[in-house]
């Protein structure tokens, strides 16, 4: 199957069809979530650390010399989601896992970056056939950590970007998650915002509570903001 697109020039009373672009089908579903596709990272940002999930696999804190080795050996990459914010992802646990990947990796990092640090949280998942040989600490803690993911998508939004990175023998999607915008305050309490127009004025009768802006979800083999 193909699809297609055209445009209509009419000209002295007669109208010409042209073909701009044709390609099959298969080759655009085969997205991000196509056969290269091995790991795909869920990473979440923290600015304080009593935010962080227990347990994690902990990782040693990144040094100076750790931060500027990774920032200066960054893959080929595509982004293929712009920061978006108030985003819910609490679906994309088990959409993963129906496209056939498991969770293989959970771990924490506390990291520099320009003006000090953040804490980062790594979920890693691998495809099922992959061979993959999971830390023995991750096996240790594995349920737990599963349980941690779930509760970090379902009682917060996020803001959310997205790339494809290829690498040589494989490619690996890395979602990332930062600007946690949490349903429920520290006292127990609903958190609440006002509605605005398109020019940011103030609409209704008062603040309600918060609600998503998009869903992240898979559909087919793409990953997509709905």
């Amino acid at each position: 199957m193909y699809i297609c697109a055209k445009i209509r020039i009419r000209s002295q009373g007669s109208t010409q069809t042209t073909l701009l672009w044709r390609c099959s089908l298969e080759s655009v579903t085969e997205g991000v979530l196509g056969g290269k596709t091995q790991k795909i990272l869920l990473q979440f940002s923290f600015s304080q650390g009593g935010a962080v999930p227990r347990p994690l696999r902990r990782m040693e804190d990144e040094t100076r010399l750790g931060h500027e080795t990774r920032k200066g050996s960054k893959p080929d990459s595509r982004q293929f989601i712009t920061p978006t914010d108030k985003v819910s992802a609490k679906g994309i646990l088990s959409a993963l896992e129906n496209a056939e990947f498991s969770l293989t990796d959970a771990s924490y990092q506390r990291r520099l970056k320009e003006n000090g640090q953040y804490h980062m949280v790594r979920f890693v998942f691998t495809r099922k056939g992959i061979e993959c040989t999971p830390h023995p600490e991750f096996v240790r803690i594995s349920k737990s950590a599963r349980i941690n993911l779930v509760r970090m998508l379902s009682d917060a939004l996020w803001r959310c970007r997205a790339y494809l990175n290829h690498y040589e023998e494989e490619d690996r999607v890395s979602l990332n998650f930062e600007h946690r915008m949490p349903f429920i305050g520290g006292d127990g309490k609903p958190i609440t915002e006002w509605q605005k127009d398109e020019n940011g004025r103030r609409v209704g009768g008062g603040p309600v509570p918060l609600s998503s802006a998009k869903t992240l979800s898979i559909r087919g083999k793409e990953m997509v903001l709905r």
